[in-house]
């Protein structure tokens, strides 16, 4: 954050930025405060203490930054029993000020608020060669920010992204990072940024109101997009970079699949950021199965961020978003819609042509997807997925027929008795425990199921329903 362009002095210019000097039975010191609080920020300083005692002490800064001029512009603290002066070094000589108790402050200073011993003021047009604090009488601290310009700050609260810096320089060496901003970041010119976000994103609080993004790496998912928060949040822009971003994996799914399938999604996108080569080694921007979650083909990344944006063109069509509707909200609604409607059919068609509603487990590379075992929680977010889509006007007889679907397997995977009472895992593997039996089961698929249902239940006098000779019976 610091710019050596503008800034003569800041507690990072050096390893030791303060000098001090002193008499024998004088007093100087220099430290470091790594916390002081400076309009609620805590703030690194430096501080400088001098205690006269009979003889001199002194401590002044080291400007290598720009070179100070008139107006003088010091952002600092002062307090002590005793008196000490400002001073200045002009052409080879001192001006001085006397420094009076203040808390922190910006300072400006002119060329006449200093005098020499005749009691002259120093050419004002002049650079300025060193700025000193010296002892007059008694014990006194002062605390340095900066000199000639302060740092470049940041809006307070906010979010705050790490950084990896790397150092080429091959021998042993100390490298100094204080603040600082990152200019012409790869990292803001992602592209479908920052709208999707990738694998692992963690938040933490700065202590101030604002957040640190604690974790910000490994390429995105479509498993991992939730398109529908940004609609709540009004977030356009982003929803509409996380649209491109579900639309283009449908459309290189298709490409990729040897059927030439069109509605799931391919599931990892390596973007050009520093950890995604691990992922896409042969270049950047690329579509790829070999994803952060090796498991990539695994049912719950395609079903989860379908549910979502079906969700999000039900609260686009029904006007569910807050604020006044942006000026593509058409736009944003016909693109969710589909993005829905392309999984929605692709799913309709696999369950006529298997003639069996038991939901597809996996998602191979290149081939069609499979149905390897009972997952009932790809069918409570086809649930969900169907009725958002039916609300939000889409094709009547297909999302009708996967609601019913979706809910007779639900109802066929109940478990109405025994140690599993309330479950949905009647064909889930069995294993023991203490001489009972159980089967193997998620909490997380329970948790989806019940929402599914409850959804159901608020929504099934709302549904649209088809010409009566697509009707289905219920």
């Amino acid at each position: 954050m610091w710019d050596k362009s503008k800034t003569s002095w800041h507690p990072y210019i050096a390893e030791q930025p303060v000098f001090v000097y002193s008499g024998s039975s004088g007093r100087a010191i220099a430290t470091k405060i790594e916390d002081s609080p400076i309009g609620g920020i805590v703030t690194p300083v430096w501080q400088l203490t001098l205690d006269k005692n009979s003889d001199f002490a002194g401590g002044g800064l080291v400007m290598l930054g720009t070179p100070p001029r008139f107006p003088l512009k010091v952002y600092m603290k002062h307090e002590g029993t005793g008196e000490a002066n400002l001073a200045v070094t002009v052409n080879g000589k001192k001006y001085r000020k006397k420094l009076e108790q203040s808390e922190w402050r910006s300072l400006t200073l002119t060329e006449n608020d200093f005098e020499d011993s005749d009691d002259e003021s120093p050419p004002g047009s002049a650079v300025i060669s060193g700025l000193e604090v010296e002892a007059v009488d008694g014990t006194t601290t002062t605390y340095f920010w900066w000199v000639s310009e302060e740092p470049n700050t940041l809006p307070v609260p906010v979010q705050t992204y790490k950084a990896l810096v790397v150092s080429r320089i091959r021998e042993e060496h100390i490298l100094w990072v204080g603040n600082f901003e990152a200019l012409n970041s790869p990292s803001s010119a992602l592209k479908f940024s920052p709208g999707v976000v990738p694998f692992t994103a963690n938040v933490v609080s700065d202590g101030q109101g604002g957040q640190v993004i604690d974790a910000w790496r490994g390429i995105p998912m479509t498993g991992y997009q939730y398109p529908a928060y940004y609609v709540k949040r009004g977030y356009w822009e982003r929803l509409s970079q996380v649209l491109d971003f579900m639309s283009e994996s449908q459309e290189v799914y298709r490409e990729q699949n040897v059927n030439k399938t069109t509605g799931p999604f391919a599931p990892g996108f390596g973007w050009e950021y520093w950890d995604a080569g691990e992922y896409v080694p042969e270049g950047i921007n690329q579509w790829t199965w070999n994803a952060v979650d090796p498991n990539s083909q695994w049912e719950g990344y395609y079903c989860r961020p379908w549910e979502s944006v079906c969700h999000a063109w039900y609260l686009l069509a029904s006007g569910q978003y807050p604020g006044a509707a942006p000026s593509n909200i058409r736009s944003l609604t016909e693109r969710a819609g589909l993005v829905s409607m392309r999984f929605a059919q692709w799913l309709s068609k696999l369950y006529s042509t298997r003639r069996s509603f038991q939901p597809p487990s996996d998602f191979p590379e290149f081939t069609d997807p499979e149905v390897n075992y009972h997952t009932p929680h790809f069918a409570a977010f086809a649930l969900r997925a169907s009725i958002y889509c039916n609300l939000a006007g889409g094709n009547p007889a297909v999302t009708l027929r996967l609601i019913k679907a979706s809910y007779d397997y639900l109802v066929s995977q109940y478990i109405d008795s025994g140690s599993m009472k309330g479950s949905f895992a009647a064909s889930q593997p069995t294993f023991q425990a203490n001489g009972i039996e159980y089967r193997e089961f998620f909490g997380f698929w329970e948790a989806e199921i019940i929402e599914a249902i409850a959804l159901l239940k608020q929504s099934k006098n709302l549904f649209n329903y088809p010409k009566c000779v697509y009707f289905i019976k219920t």
